[in-house]
């Protein structure tokens, strides 16, 4: 630290030791689907900051795996998940590329900054925003201390079609080709501050014009597609009692290029809550979040439908289902989320299949989720964690079983997670993450699909379910 600025260098590292079994298809007997392994983390950031509001660089170097998980070392059995093989990691694979860099600075004629790198945006809780990917972004902010303003800007995809680092080869086998796209991303959000209340109203528009390099779950052809998303989050604290709600709701449409085919409308929508209650060393907590989902029909079973036909889109839509390659770059960045059933944590799991549009377990998409649970202080160093999960489908799934197709239960099930941390010192964390997935009667339905309806994918199919759970114990060193 000088009279003019200051820098810093905090290096971080974590070694993460995952057991996983039955997370890919609730079989116990199938031994490929059990899994241990120890996998790392590890980054190196720079960050220089000039006092008196003048500018401000930083980087971040870091390697990590597929999808921001831990980057598997050695493992046991076989490391599988919802899209495939994950191999080991070894050699240039494992050295480190750049993960995040921008230069924040004042525009001195304008009360106001701006910012430019490869950056995300967040608002909100972040459960409809672009806050988990880096982008290639732009943004203006400035505003007081009640009343914020933001602007931002970014090219969705561009960061991983010319990939900064060495290239993860094996991650085209999860599913991530690196096509170019011609999508552009825009997003404005307003904070105001009343006392202990705030208000924060966004809006974001996801302009895709990238023609025929989409993979589309609409059957519709389209060339331009106009994905908006305008929420509202509120947060209140009153004395020990911390209160947040946001909604969101989808608008605009898909173009369609053939006249035989309806425009396709964006209706989906998104309510959450969390309530917390501070008690000293104890704080319960409560979470509710209901996710709008399309409908499937059993005559689309029986005619063997992948794709949809309607003219209405009414899952709700982060990235739009018109362009699914763009799911590694405007995913959120949902905090609180079940270890097994959402693939939440460290561990290479990218969560239970269930009925969505989009194919990906970890998004707030046709889904009704309860939380109950509560933290708590056991000593100054060790901390305690309990969540109780309810998962239920916001649009029944379909299957077929003896040629007769059928609706299936939305009844998804239960998970217990179980988290510990304990500061060794300031620098030095050690945590014990597990979770238990209590598979519903939607798991334990008799289907002979095995390739899955629409929307809805086959996990087992006679009428049996196993549970499903995942072990993390880490180590994460940090200055």
């Amino acid at each position: 630290e000088k009279e003019e600025f200051t820098f810093a260098i905090s290096p971080y590292f974590r070694t993460d030791a995952v057991a996983m079994k039955n997370t890919v298809d609730l079989d116990s007997n199938n031994k490929d689907d059990s899994t241990v392994y120890l996998g790392i983390d590890y980054s190196l950031d720079l960050d220089l900051k000039f006092k008196d509001d003048g500018p401000e660089a930083y980087i971040k170097l870091e390697r990590n795996g597929p999808s921001d998980y831990n980057a598997p070392l050695f493992t046991h059995n076989t490391l599988i998940n919802s899209s495939g093989r994950v191999d080991n990691y070894q050699d240039r694979e494992l050295l480190p590329h750049i993960e995040e860099f921008w230069y924040d600075f004042p525009l001195y004629s304008l009360p106001s900054r701006a910012k430019a790198g490869l950056f995300v945006y967040e608002a909100g809780n972040n459960i409809a925003v672009p806050a988990y990917y880096e982008n290639y972004s732009l943004s203006l902010y400035g505003g007081k201390e009640d009343l914020k303003w933001k602007f931002y800007y970014c090219r969705p995809d561009l960061v991983n079609r010319s990939f900064l680092g060495p290239r993860i080869e094996q991650e085209r086998e999860q599913g991530i080709s690196y096509q170019s796209n011609k999508a552009n991303f825009f997003a404005a959000d307003v904070i105001l501050e009343r006392g202990k209340n705030s208000f924060q109203p966004y809006i974001e528009i996801l302009s895709d014009n990238s023609g025929d390099s989409r993979a589309r779950v609409f059957s519709t052809p389209t060339n331009k597609d106009l994905l908006g998303t305008a929420g509202l989050a509120w947060n209140l604290l009153l004395d020990k009692l911390s209160v947040k709600a946001e909604g969101a709701m989808n608008f605009g449409k898909a173009k369609s290029s053939d006249p035989a085919f309806k425009d396709v409308e964006h209706r989906g929508y998104l309510l959450y809550g969390d309530v917390s209650y501070d008690l000293g060393r104890m704080i319960p907590h409560s979470r509710f979040t209901y996710a709008s989902g399309n409908k499937v029909t059993t005559e689309m079973a029986d005619n063997g439908d992948t794709e949809l036909t309607s003219g209405k889109n009414r899952a709700f839509s982060a990235y739009s289902p018109m362009n699914t390659n763009l799911w590694d770059s405007l995913g959120p960045n949902q905090e609180f989320l079940p270890l097994v059933a959402m693939g939440n944590g460290w561990g290479l799991n990218y969560g239970v299949s269930r009925p969505t549009t989009l194919g990906d377990p970890g998004l707030f998409e046709n889904l009704i989720l309860f939380d109950i649970g509560f933290d708590y202080q056991l000593t100054d160093k060790l901390s305690f964690t309990f969540d109780w999960w309810y998962l239920r489908a916001a649009e029944e799934g379909v299957g077929v079983f003896e040629t007769v197709s059928k609706k299936l239960s939305p009844e998804l099930g239960n998970e217990v997670d179980l988290y510990f941390e304990y500061e060794l010192n300031e620098n030095v964390i050690i945590s014990l993450y597990s979770g238990y997935f209590f598979p519903g009667r939607y798991y334990k339905e008799k289907r002979d699909d095995t390739d899955g309806s629409i929307f809805t994918p086959f996990v087992r199919g006679d009428g049996e379910a196993d549970g499903a759970y995942q072990i993390e114990a880490s180590l994460a060193v940090e200055f």
